[in-house]
């Protein structure tokens, strides 16, 4: 197998789409979470329930799935979930 060089990437990393790191995240008001764990059943891989503590935690990622985020968010009886600002801003997008 052959692999070109294209100015000191490989061909096949070129056509590689890695998402570049988003600019918002979602995020989740603790006060008005009822542990439901919906957003849990949407998305695993973003959310998490820290037993320890007893609340709902959101995942440390460079890439969030927007689709299932607002599939979490539409779905959530308590509109607890939202998207942050990366800033830290706090303003719902």
């Amino acid at each position: 197998m052959r692999i070109h060089m294209l100015y000191g990437k490989s061909e096949s990393q070129e056509n590689l789409k890695i998402p570049k790191k988003q600019a918002h995240r979602p995020a989740v008001d603790l006060t008005r979470c009822t542990r439901c764990g919906g957003c849990l059943e949407v998305a695993p891989d973003i959310f998490q329930f820290n037993e320890a503590a007893g609340y709902l935690e959101i995942c440390e990622l460079d890439y969030y799935d927007e689709s299932l985020v607002d599939e979490a968010i539409k779905n959530c009886p308590e509109d607890c979930l939202y998207w942050e600002i990366d800033e830290g801003t706090n303003q719902k997008i």
